[in-house]
């Protein structure tokens, strides 16, 4: 007598980062839709318990960055100045699609490049004095 075993997995991994804290740079004034860092993340559930979908949990400045949910491609969604931001933090999401939905997070932290953007200024309003003669 022959007996198949068929064994179903449960979702019992947490996605998980290959790092838990990534590091970018970007200059500044780059244009939307900038190609920045790819992130990744593995479970070891098979199926759709195995399957990953990312996400930007947080970010300080909210707005500033988007990513593809299969891909983990993390792009600009504004035009970054080095004037108002010098770097910025997000909390990335991996998520699989298992029930229940089991999810690990990394840290990213963009590092924004100055640009010599801005031309030197010469105050108008200072009065100069030139002794005569010299």
């Amino acid at each position: 007598m022959a007996v198949n075993l068929i064994l179903q997995d449960i979702n019992d991994n947490l996605p998980r980062f290959q790092l838990q804290n990534y590091v970018a740079y970007i200059r500044e004034a780059q244009g939307y839709d900038f190609p920045i860092i790819q992130v990744a993340a593995d479970d070891l559930d098979q199926g759709q318990n195995g399957q990953v979908t990312y996400s930007i949990r947080s970010s300080s400045m909210s707005g500033l960055f988007k990513i593809d949910p299969v891909t983990g491609s993390i792009t600009t969604a504004a035009i970054m100045d080095r004037e108002i931001w010098t770097q910025t933090k997000l909390v990335v999401t991996a998520t699989d699609r298992g029930t229940p939905r089991l999810a690990g997070s990394a840290t990213l932290t963009v590092i924004i490049i100055d640009l010599n953007d801005n031309s030197p200024m010469i105050p108008l309003h200072r009065e100069i004095r030139v002794p005569e003669g010299k």
